[in-house]
């Protein structure tokens, strides 16, 4: 298949949004305006999105209009991030291009995969201005050279792409939804663990202790132990801290409250609380589960830096349930895990397969 290369802004029609500052209304039947935090993993998202006055939309889409069927591209921030218009937009747009079919006729889809390519992706990371905040120019992305299909083949490998991703997309929501089984079938076993009558005071129940610093000589991606922070894994140590399975929940930073199981030799650092000690017997796979249901980060402190001390969770009532039942729930999470890590095998293969299949398109060998 032959492939010729041709600048963005002679394959598609290339402009960008507004980069003034239009007044924001509070006034949600007004107009939101999109920009690049309203864009994600390819979907369209207003839920944040600050609105403006028609005055200003009109204006805005005299010089962008946008329609469905366009694909937006966010120019600051989160670059090489496309989203397709699926539906009749009512929305402006700031500081995102705006891709059009012209008179050629190239398929916007085929657009799409290419700017999410992971080549495209990294020429996006290498090329962007600015400091902290990234930045690409409506003038780049003009020049930006794609290789180009004739519009028949461009079709022919959208189709491809399409079902490559679709059966992606289905395994992740497989996984998603085995996740969300075990989440509601906790709940209707135990109820609601934040509401609880009789139970057990915490400090009966548990010891905590704070995680200890480890310096990053220790520190090594090929070392046997992994390293629990706030946020689960963050890397692998030459030595570990406790040697058998406990819970790890996140002690201060946006990840406070979080909560992590650890297996075996591990280390856990000073951003982690863990519990040291059950003093009473339970299920592991049970209190996990308990421990994200209790919401744990309601108890940061937030006057500085968020934190979570021991002594809420110390002082907190936890559910007193029998045993027995807590481990019929942790046999259902064992199955449950055995089938997610078939899914997620799956899930692996299908995306190597994409990946595959988009390097080819875009190499003409599809």
């Amino acid at each position: 298949m032959r492939l010729s290369n041709e600048k963005l802004n002679d394959a598609y029609i290339v402009k960008d949004g507004t980069h003034d500052s239009p007044r924001y209304v509070d006034d949600r039947e007004a107009y939101p305006l999109l920009t690049s935090k309203n864009i994600k993993d390819g979907q369209i998202d207003l839920t944040d999105a600050n609105y403006i006055s028609k005055e200003d939309y009109d204006k805005i889409n005299r010089r962008s209009k946008v329609d469905k069927g366009d694909l937006l591209l966010p120019m600051i921030g989160t670059i090489g991030n496309p989203a397709i218009i699926s539906d009749e937009p009512r929305f402006a747009i700031k500081n995102v291009a705006l891709f059009k079919e012209n008179k050629k006729k190239n398929s916007i889809k085929y657009l799409f995969y290419y700017l999410n390519s992971q080549r495209v992706k990294n020429q996006f990371l290498s090329d962007s201005q600015g400091g902290t905040q990234k930045f690409v120019s409506l003038g780049y992305l003009r020049n930006l050279e794609i290789p180009l299909p004739r519009p028949e083949d461009q079709k022919r490998i959208t189709d491809i792409l399409d079902k490559a991703d679709s059966i992606h997309k289905k395994r992740r929501e497989t996984i998603r939804l085995a996740d969300e089984f075990l989440r509601s079938t906790f709940l209707e076993m135990f109820g609601d663990p934040q509401i609880v009558k009789d139970g057990i005071v915490g400090s009966d129940y548990f010891k905590f202790s704070s995680g200890k610093f480890n310096p990053s000589k220790n520190l090594n991606d090929k070392y046997p132990y992994p390293t629990f922070g706030g946020n689960g894994i963050t890397g692998y140590s030459q030595d570990y801290l406790i040697d058998y399975d406990t819970i790890v929940i996140g002690r201060v930073g946006a990840y406070c409250g979080s909560v992590h199981r650890t297996t075996g030799k591990s280390w856990i650092t000073d951003n982690a609380i863990y519990i040291k000690e059950f003093k009473s017997k339970i299920n592991l796979n049970f209190a996990t589960y308990l421990f994200e249901f209790m919401n744990l980060n309601r108890f940061a402190d937030y006057s500085g830096q968020p934190k979570i001390t021991q002594a809420p969770l110390e002082n907190l009532i936890y559910p007193d349930i029998e045993i027995r039942h807590q481990n019929k729930f942790g046999d259902i999470v064992e199955r449950t895990k055995k089938l997610k890590q078939k899914y997620q095998q799956s899930l692996q293969d299908s995306e190597n397969l994409f990946n595959s299949l988009m390097q080819r398109a875009f190499r003409g060998e599809l």
